[in-house]
């Protein structure tokens, strides 16, 4: 009788651990911390990848793998306010887009896809103009509008980094090399360049170099993000590790585990010395300048690939695999109600 209750306590256990295993495997639908700072999904669960907010935070440009009734892939631009689209800009011959830029007016938007080709649209969505990243069929690894009239992007297999004029369609002469990650300040005044050895400071124009930090070998940093008062520099590591640089002293100040797995995109906030970054299982987590946490939410156990903040500061925006794109109360979120 011992034996059968030992063999039934035994069985149980096995039972309840296979269903803990099982139910830890299933997908989270939504996080009950983070569900009362939604306020609203925009789209299916269609996978959407970058994001960017036009400068009166009134509309919100959105690209990825969606397509039209052409099957080509779109450039879609969200009315806020309303929830719907208000524009759909379809690019023939276009792969997946994986990143997306506004210029600092709002006027232009840049997209680039996984095969490294990049178009430029108006905001009515006529095409400007369209690159390829030097090397041909290259992922872009950053993209972004540099001085005016221009677009920087870096491809992520060679980390090559190529100015193009808009108008012109020509590329310059000059190149970077060997680049791990970038960044732009919110005034296109200052940028950040990371190699396998430092992290460079140039001007808007990136015709000179304003310093360096060094950085040990072997480090891991794939992304970069500029404070809005240009004094502090986060940089995001595939492994979740997060880094905190001193612009101005030109040092590092803090390192740590920020997150338990990848890091898939950074971004700083507007008017704030505080930080966005987002992971492969889905948690998006704020910090302030000092690397403390503000705020952790998550919509569902799945990757996020694209942040964006509406230039007030009140409104988050995030996308990815399997999920919509959700618009979070970043307010609330940041007082923690």
């Amino acid at each position: 009788m011992k034996a059968l209750l030992v063999l039934m306590g035994l069985s149980f256990v096995v039972h309840l651990a296979v269903m803990m295993r099982n139910e830890a495997a299933q997908p989270l639908q939504t996080d009950p911390l983070g569900e009362r700072y939604v306020l609203a999904t925009l789209g299916e669960e269609a996978r959407v990848y970058a994001l960017a907010f036009a400068p009166d935070g009134r509309t919100l440009w959105a690209a990825g793998s969606v397509e039209n009734a052409r099957k080509e892939f779109v450039v879609t631009a969200w009315d806020v306010k309303t929830r719907r689209v208000g524009r759909e800009v379809g690019c023939p011959g276009a792969s997946r887009f994986s990143h997306l830029a506004l210029s600092p007016t709002g006027t232009r938007v840049a997209a680039a896809d996984t095969d490294g080709a990049v178009v430029v649209l108006s905001r009515d969505g006529k095409t400007l103009n369209t690159f390829t990243i030097m090397e041909g069929r290259t992922s872009p690894g950053h993209l972004a509008f540099a001085a005016k009239g221009q677009v920087f992007a870096v491809s992520s297999t060679s980390g090559v980094g190529q100015r193009w004029d808009i108008a012109t369609g020509r590329a310059s002469t000059y190149l970077f090399r060997g680049l791990k990650a970038f960044a732009l300040s919110a005034d296109a005044k200052l940028a950040a360049l990371c190699s396998a050895r430092e992290v460079a400071f140039h001007d808007g124009s990136f015709r000179r170099r304003l310093g360096a930090i060094a950085l040990p070998a072997g480090h891991n940093i794939r992304s970069l993000a500029l404070s809005h008062d240009k004094t502090l520099l986060m940089g995001a590591a595939d492994d979740g590790l997060l880094h905190l640089f001193d612009v101005q002293k030109k040092e590092e100040v803090r390192e740590w585990q920020g997150h338990d797995t990848d890091i898939y995109a950074l971004i700083g906030l507007p008017a704030a010395r505080a930080f966005v970054t987002a992971d492969s299982v889905g948690n998006v987590k704020v910090w302030d300048g000092g690397g403390r946490l503000l705020g952790h939410v998550r919509y569902r156990a799945a990757p996020v690939c694209g942040l964006a903040v509406n230039p007030a500061g009140t409104v988050l925006a995030t996308c990815g695999e399997k999920q919509p794109i959700v618009l979070w109360d970043l307010t609330r979120l940041l007082k923690g109600k």
